[in-house]
């Protein structure tokens, strides 16, 4: 294996360093996987950065995953999971691993600002160092700062659950739920009276949302969160459906939290 001559072991990478895996190296693992394994147990087959695939190399993958090999085991690494088309995502099993601690991440100078920010930044990418680093983005801050107001807006009928869903159209869905859950999370912390992810390094409540964790309910929180990851999950084995519509009714969702 360490000499990468093992007959029931494929690993598929590109053909130089930072270019993309092509379509023809994922039809050499389909035929690999043609072949009865050589020891009679199982074949494995390591796709290595799996995110750089390009559009055909990923469809040609798809059908591979869609009809698996008895007794294959298709393992993809990828530094940026969410690179990877919805329709692979959703029919693989998703393990993060070695999670940087937040000590070193802010210290961390790829993420700039102040500690405060750099916090805020990590508790936004749930730990991930590179989504932190986009999250440190200003446009893409202002996106996702602008959500706890428009939560309080839409709980008290100053804006209306298809307002919303308008004004984060341009947003990426994922994007926003999993903001949105993140949100959600930290309310029921707030209501508890439990400190925040990171709260130590200066981190404070989003704006309002002390004062919507002390007006809802948990278990209406708590269903939304399960609305929440409902439509996740429809996005990612779904895409087919319109974002639009699925993203109006995370909106409604959340304005069922006030009946």
């Amino acid at each position: 294996m360490a000499a990468g001559s093992h007959p029931d072991l494929c690993q598929v990478s590109p053909e130089e360093p930072g270019k993309s895996i092509k379509v023809d190296e994922i039809r050499g693992l389909i035929q690999y996987f043609a072949l009865r394994s050589h020891y009679g147990g199982f074949k494995v087959a390591l796709i290595s950065p799996a995110d750089v695939m390009n559009r055909a190399a990923a469809n040609a993958l798809l059908k591979l995953l869609e009809e698996p090999p008895a007794g294959g085991i298709i393992i993809l690494l990828a530094d940026r999971a969410e690179r990877l088309p919805a329709t692979i995502r959703s029919r693989c099993q998703q393990f993060p691993m070695d999670r940087v601690g937040a000590e070193e991440l802010l210290a961390w100078d790829g993420l700039g600002g102040e500690v405060s920010q750099r916090a805020e930044a990590i508790a936004r990418a749930g730990g991930s160092p590179l989504a932190a680093q986009s999250y440190a983005d200003p446009a893409l801050a202002n996106v996702v700062t602008s959500l706890s107001q428009t939560m309080a807006a839409v709980l008290d009928g100053r804006t209306s659950p298809l307002a919303a869903a308008t004004q984060y159209a341009k947003s990426e869905l994922l994007l926003v739920i999993d903001q949105l859950l993140r949100l959600a999370h930290e309310l029921l912390l707030l209501q508890q009276r439990a400190p925040l992810p990171l709260e130590t390094a200066g981190r404070r409540p989003a704006a309002g949302l002390q004062s919507l964790a002390d007006q809802l309910d948990s278990y209406r929180i708590a269903a939304f969160i399960q609305q929440l990851l409902a439509t996740k999950q429809l996005r990612l084995s779904s895409p087919s459906l319109r974002e639009v519509d699925l993203g109006e009714s995370v909106w409604f969702d959340l304005k069922a939290m006030v009946g």
